[in-house]
């Protein structure tokens, strides 16, 4: 075989395999590029859905202020009432006793379920996953977790439920560990709405 033949093929073979690496790193890049606009893609929907959540979360707040606005105005009328009416002690007592089952009404068995329902309507149904997933948890528990969803802060709930503030973040501390710790796919939806 002749040099110039030998050279010839080893030009052919030389252009082939150059050919195949480009088009391998071509179809690479493409293929990295691709991946590069589904990753974009991919953190932009979880982007909008975090900023959905907040809003759902937002919008859930401005609900439940709307829905205790009346409730709470009652107690402040019952309560500056009974202020107003010291020297009158039937009438007095009277607005105290009204004062005390609006504030016992957030604790009754009927608010709760109430409540619940509305969450669940606006979360997915977060509490009914709680009460499924999370059973070891006692009936004050599910109403701490309701004065949290809902957006109460430590100082309202520890007035209506009576507790401390050293106890409200125990309680809140002991929850969130054994929430998060339980074994069910909705813990980052409870990590979502509650803590």
């Amino acid at each position: 075989m002749s040099h110039s033949l030998l050279f010839l093929m080893l030009f052919i073979t030389a252009s082939i395999f150059l050919i195949a690496v480009t088009l391998a790193y071509r179809l690479r890049d493409q293929k990295l590029q691709a991946q590069i606009i589904e990753l974009n893609r991919l953190k932009e929907t979880l982007e909008e859905d975090a900023k959905r959540q907040d809003e759902r979360i937002l919008q859930l707040q401005r609900d439940c202020r709307l829905m205790y606005r009346e409730q709470f105005s009652e107690i402040r009328n019952c309560l500056e009432r009974a202020i107003v009416l010291k020297d009158e002690k039937t009438a007095r007592e009277q607005y105290i006793q009204r004062l005390e089952h609006q504030l016992a009404f957030f604790s009754s068995k009927d608010w709760q379920a109430e409540r619940e329902l509305f969450i669940d309507q606006r979360t997915g149904g977060i509490m009914t996953s709680l009460r499924r997933n999370v059973n070891r948890l006692k009936d004050d528990d599910y109403q701490f977790l309701v004065f949290l969803i809902l957006g109460f802060d430590a100082t309202l709930i520890c007035m209506i439920t009576g507790m401390s503030s050293s106890n409200y973040y125990t309680r809140k501390s002991r929850l969130k560990e054994k929430i998060l710790s339980a074994d069910t796919p909705d813990v980052s939806l409870y990590q979502q709405w509650i803590f």
